[in-house]
C-alpha cells in the first residue's frame, strides 16, 4: 500500500495514481485471405495461417494490407489485418 506521509506524496504512490495511456503502437494479427476463401486451395494441411506483427496507430490508421509468404498456400498472399 502507498505511503502518504502529511500532505506530500511519496513517488511510488504517484507512480500508482498516475493513468498510463495507451501506446501509440498497436499489435495486430494479420490473416492470409486465400486460405480463407479457398479452403480446398491448400496444398499443405488445414487451417488458416497468420501472422502477429505491430503498427503505428497514427501513421496506419486503417486496417493493414500486406504481402506475405503463406506456408499454408505455399506461395505468397495478401495478408490482413483482423480483430
Amino acid at each position: 500500500s502507498p505511503l502518504i506521509l502529511g500532505n506530500s506524496i511519496t513517488k511510488t504512490t504517484l507512480k500508482l495514481l498516475m493513468a498510463k495511456s495507451k501506446g501509440i503502437r498497436l499489435t495486430v494479427t494479420l490473416e492470409c485471405t486465400e486460405c480463407r476463401q479457398y479452403p480446398e486451395k491448400q496444398e499443405r494441411g488445414p487451417g488458416v495461417f497468420r501472422y502477429s506483427t505491430s503498427k503505428n496507430r497514427r501513421n496506419t490508421p486503417n486496417r493493414l494490407e500486406l504481402p506475405k509468404y503463406c506456408p499454408k498456400c505455399n506461395r505468397h498472399t495478401n495478408f490482413k489485418e483482423i480483430k
